[in-house]
């Protein structure tokens, strides 16, 4: 077998364990709060390609109640 053939192999095995993740944590995002939910939903982006916006990001934190 070649050093290609090799690395072609592992990569899709590579690929197949990065979606089956990516299905984990959509299925966990809806069980967790605010913050992990939009830390999830940044990972999903980067692991899925989706484009960058910058509405996903909040720099407020929160105070409670005032």
């Amino acid at each position: 077998m070649t050093q290609t053939a090799i690395l072609e192999r592992e990569n899709k095995r590579l690929r197949g364990l990065l979606h089956e993740g990516a299905e984990i944590a959509k299925a966990f995002q809806k069980e967790t709060g605010m913050v992990w939910g939009e830390r999830i939903g940044l990972f999903l982006k980067d692991v899925e390609g989706t484009p960058f916006s910058v509405k996903d990001y909040h720099y407020e934190k929160p105070t409670g109640e005032q």
